[in-house]
């Protein structure tokens, strides 16, 4: 993965911009500052109180108007989504603490991490915003 991610940035240009590094995501890089952190499509891998401590550790390494991003199958508020529901049943079977989340679900851990301003732009996409006080 970290290849493609390497080849994809030198392609387009941005790769003095960019760190890639491979590692637990509890103890990854979060002592750096960072503009933007991005989530792959791992947290729903963890309990509620896990990913909230990570998105808190996000936010502490976020400049002032930084965007965490979350990329996650969100399942719909009444959890039918059969595609959403097919997968959780895959990632259930990986990990014991596995669940596919809201987006409700997502805004709450994110506003106790501290961020002020949590989107969903995209059906796969979540971003949660640092912002001044």
């Amino acid at each position: 993965m970290l290849a493609v991610a390497e080849d994809i940035a030198a392609a387009m240009g941005v790769s003095h911009q960019v760190t890639f590094t491979s590692n637990d995501v509890a103890d990854a890089f979060f002592d750096e500052a960072f503009d933007i952190v991005l989530f792959g499509s791992l947290l729903h891998y963890y309990n509620d109180a896990a990913v909230t401590q990570l998105l808190r550790k996000a936010h502490h390494s976020l400049y002032s108007a930084g965007i965490v991003v979350i990329n996650t199958r969100v399942v719909d508020d009444q959890r039918s989504d059969s595609v959403a529901l097919l997968s959780a049943i895959d990632v259930c079977n990986c990990a014991p603490y596995a669940q596919h989340r809201t987006f409700r679900e997502y805004q709450q851990l994110l506003v106790s991490a501290g961020f002020d301003d949590v989107s969903r732009p995209t059906p796969f996409m979540i971003f949660g915003r640092k912002t001044e006080h």
